[in-house]
């Protein structure tokens, strides 16, 4: 595949941790795993270099499933509207990107020789260009639809590219004996890298699909993208990219590759699909070493609803999202039209539904507990009476333990914002049901990346997750 990557670079604007805490982040990210910590060093800027494109290895035997697709339909897909820009509508989740383009009309074009005895043949690439002549295949409306998706650790994406020319009008004068030759259009793609000084580079397999003319079903190609970058002492280890089928170039099959002439190939431009939703890649910013690239612009959500035996975690969590103190994190569903975009926007009483924010730094975990449950003016001590659940009332005998929420793990936990912060004695089995490796589970597989990391790289969305519980 043809490729072309551009890099921008913009001011530095990098902040401390200290200065991120003095401003009072809202945050909420729950305990879990703070391995692979940033580092709080402020950036300095690296010059801009070329990086060289290499080959990417084939598509891998664990990533064959396109989440766009069940049972050969096309439900997932979703159709754009003009201009393109419908990426909210088209995510599924934080690892799939399924789009269907607007119906454009395309002309196909080959390129032909004439032999002494009179027989029209595609030209080759070594035929003389005083021999070669243009000639319009004919017309058809083109429909394109790409997937992209892939899993949640690899710096790498899979691209399901599909394609059907339909309503085909032939040209009267079109001289080849086969009128209605079956076309292969290459995909070209554009790669956009976004993030300060980083020597980014994308890289992708060169591959086409062969389209019948006529057909109502979809040919398809499977391709993979590498996304690299080399940085240097940064605060943030990621990068964002931005993917672009801009154009497909075009040819009749039995045609060879490389027009005559050393002329470029014949292309239309790609209007229908435009540029795929952004992609945000890291390097073990989620989970020890770990690498991989998620859609930022959708939503992470930590479903609750779905975890057994949990049952008092979950109506705390309830009772402080929708009690007085509406502590931030409530999911109330998705944006109109989107499948995947939390909706964040206050409801006609003022109830902000503003997502957690996570952090990784033990100091923050640990004074977050000591100011909900542990310190001697804890937020469970000096809010009488006691905020306990039945199973943990004065007269219980249960094993309970200190829950609060947001959670420890999180920018605004008891020691940033206590007002809407709630602690609540309940069963330490669904305390701990709810949290630790369920949640860490979760911000790895959603590649939620720590606030302060964002926030102070100047560059990309600002990571938030939130918790659904009913």
């Amino acid at each position: 595949m043809f490729l072309r990557t551009i890099r921008h670079v913009t001011p530095l604007r990098a902040l401390t941790l200290a200065a991120l805490t003095a401003l009072g982040l809202t945050a909420c990210g729950g305990g879990g795993d703070n391995s692979s910590q940033p580092s709080a060093s402020v950036e300095m800027p690296i010059a801009i270099e070329e990086v060289e494109q290499v080959a990417v290895h084939p598509l891998g035997a664990r990533e064959t499933s396109n989440p766009c697709t069940d049972s050969g339909d096309q439900t997932k897909y979703i159709r754009l509207g003009e201009g393109g820009f419908d990426a909210e509508k088209t995510l599924i989740d934080r690892h799939a990107d399924c789009r269907l383009s607007q119906v454009q009309r395309v002309n196909l074009f080959a390129d032909l020789t004439k032999s002494p005895e009179g027989v029209w043949s595609y030209a080759k690439t070594t035929t003389p260009v005083a021999d070669v002549a243009r000639y319009k295949v004919g017309e058809a409306d083109l429909e394109t639809r790409v997937a992209i998706w892939g899993p949640y650790n690899s710096l790498s994406k899979n691209l399901t590219v599909g394609a059907r020319l339909r309503n085909f009008k032939g040209e009267v004068d079109y001289p080849h004996p086969v009128r209605e030759p079956a076309m292969v259009l290459t995909p070209r793609l554009y790669c956009q890298a976004g993030r300060l000084t980083a020597l980014a580079s994308c890289t992708a397999t060169k591959t086409s699909i062969t389209v019948q003319l006529g057909s109502t079903t979809f040919a398809t190609t499977e391709m993979k993208v590498d996304f690299g970058w080399r940085m240097g002492n940064r605060i943030g280890n990621f990068e964002n990219f931005g993917v672009t089928i801009d154009q497909f170039a075009q040819r009749p099959s039995g045609a060879p590759a490389d027009r005559p002439g050393g002329w470029p190939p014949e292309t239309f431009n790609a209007m229908g699909v435009a540029s795929l939703a952004k992609l945000r890649c890291d390097k073990g910013m989620v989970h020890g070493k770990e690498e991989g690239c998620v859609f930022p612009a959708a939503s992470a959500i930590y479903d609750l609803t779905k975890i057994a035996n949990i049952q008092e975690a979950i109506d705390h969590i309830n009772e402080a999202q929708t009690g007085p103190i509406k502590a931030p994190g409530k999911f109330k569903g998705f944006k109109v039209l989107a499948r995947a975009v939390a909706d964040s926007e206050p409801d006609g009483s003022g109830h902000r539904y503003d997502g957690l924010q996570r952090t990784k730094y033990p100091w923050v975990n640990e004074a977050n507990r000591d100011a909900a449950c542990r310190n001697r003016d804890a937020l469970i001590k000096v809010r009488l009476p006691l905020n306990a659940s039945s199973s943990c009332g004065a007269n219980s005998s249960g094993a309970c333990s200190c829950d609060e929420y947001p959670f420890a793990s999180t920018w605004s936990g008891a020691m940033t914002d206590p007002n809407r912060t709630s602690a609540k004695m309940i069963l330490a089995s669904h305390n701990s049901g709810s949290g630790s490796s369920i949640l860490t589970n979760f911000l790895r597989h959603e590649r939620v990346i720590d606030f302060a990391a964002t926030a102070s790289s100047g560059h990309g969305e600002n990571d938030y997750y939130w918790v659904k519980v009913k």
